[in-house]
């Protein structure tokens, strides 16, 4: 099968950055993917990505509309599946509802993968602005009860400028310690723990990967899930399903079908 991974960002393939990051990334989710499985990662053209398009919802909402073109494309490109990368879930209902693939965010998968492995699940992220968000996402979700009650989202206290360097690094191919990383998510994870956690999530699809480089899977037996790879686990999933002719979504209501030729009329007059 072949499943496009969508990076939710302008991240041109031969731009040398670009190109170590995509890489690393098809390095980490070759650790859990079926043989049979190609992974291609996919960036988004039109969309914006810094620290303000990250934290105003209203500036993401930009960005989903340039996500969801791109989704639509994979389609047309033959991919069998898509994951989109990136903990928000941008456009993920409405990409649902638009193909006729299966179609993961690693947010909804890492959650619902959680609450399998664990009674009560937390989210550790990197920002204080994006807890707002994704705490909302557990609800959205019908997740509440599976996670802690108190702060189910909570963010790491690492000072930003010693995290930005370690993020970089795997832009630009620099020797990069994992190690304050480490530290300060086992930290703020044993918190998560005292609070009832079992499951911990680190809410970030780029420095989640660091910590399974970096040999962390668990905090004092509370496991870790890895989003990406939960997300590329359950695509794989719901293909099977889809090329066996078994329903991998329910098309009443949520998801209902939407004719093609809405699907093609939009595409042609947003590309113009």
């Amino acid at each position: 099968m072949k499943i496009c991974v969508q990076v939710p960002v302008n991240m041109p393939q031969d731009d040398p950055h670009a190109g170590r990051y995509f890489e690393q990334a098809k390095r980490h989710l070759a650790l859990v993917k079926r043989p049979d499985t190609e992974v291609v990662m996919k960036d988004v053209g039109g969309a914006e990505w810094n620290s303000a398009w990250e934290s105003y919802a209203g500036l993401r909402s930009f960005n989903n509309i340039e996500i969801l073109k791109s989704i639509l494309r994979a389609e047309e490109q033959g991919f069998d599946g898509v994951c989109i990368s990136c903990f928000f879930d941008p456009a993920l209902s409405e990409a649902r509802q638009l193909l006729k693939i299966p179609v993961t965010g690693i947010a909804e998968a890492s959650m619902y993968l959680a609450s399998l492995m664990g009674a009560k699940f937390a989210v550790i992220t990197k920002e204080k602005d994006f807890v707002p968000p994704m705490e909302a996402q557990i609800y959205r979700y019908g997740l509440e009860a599976k996670a802690i009650k108190h702060n189910p989202v909570r963010v790491l206290t690492m000072p930003e400028e010693e995290l930005s360097v370690i993020e970089q690094a795997i832009f630009t191919g620099a020797a990069a310690d994992f190690t304050p990383l480490v530290d300060n998510f086992t930290e703020v994870g044993r918190d998560c723990i005292e609070d009832g956690a079992e499951v911990l999530i680190m809410g970030c699809g780029l420095l989640s990967p660091m910590l399974t480089e970096a040999g962390l899977t668990d905090v004092d037996g509370a496991a870790i899930v890895e989003p990406n790879h939960a997300s590329l686990k359950l695509t794989e999933i719901l293909v099977d399903l889809h090329k066996a002719g078994l329903p991998f979504i329910s098309r009443k209501s949520t998801y209902m079908d939407v004719p093609a030729e809405y699907i093609s009329g939009v595409l042609v007059t947003r590309n113009k």
